[in-house]
């Protein structure tokens, strides 16, 4: 069952585990690795798990692939904002 490991990696640290399940139930089903992947990431923008704003970045880069994030970058840093900026 994938839902299982999927919200167990989000019970640590605290996060609001309940907002996903009920606002965006169909992550919790998407393939572990991927969503390990995808929760990594949002940590390592340094999201807050504690707030909403972490599961909507959950929800935005697991509908997105790396190459697409980096093209997204890429524009952002063509108008000249930096990397910070857009996060």
């Amino acid at each position: 069952m994938k839902m299982v490991p999927n919200i167990a990696l989000l019970r640590q640290p605290e996060s609001t585990i309940s907002h996903l399940v009920t606002n965006f139930p169909s992550l919790v089903f998407i393939k572990h690795d991927r969503f390990a992947e995808v929760v990594r990431g949002v940590m390592k923008m340094r999201f807050d798990p504690s707030k909403v704003v972490f599961v909507q970045a959950v929800r935005v880069l697991s509908k997105m692939s790396g190459a697409r994030l980096g093209s997204r970058f890429e524009l952002y840093k063509r108008r000249g904002w930096s990397k910070d900026v857009a996060l």
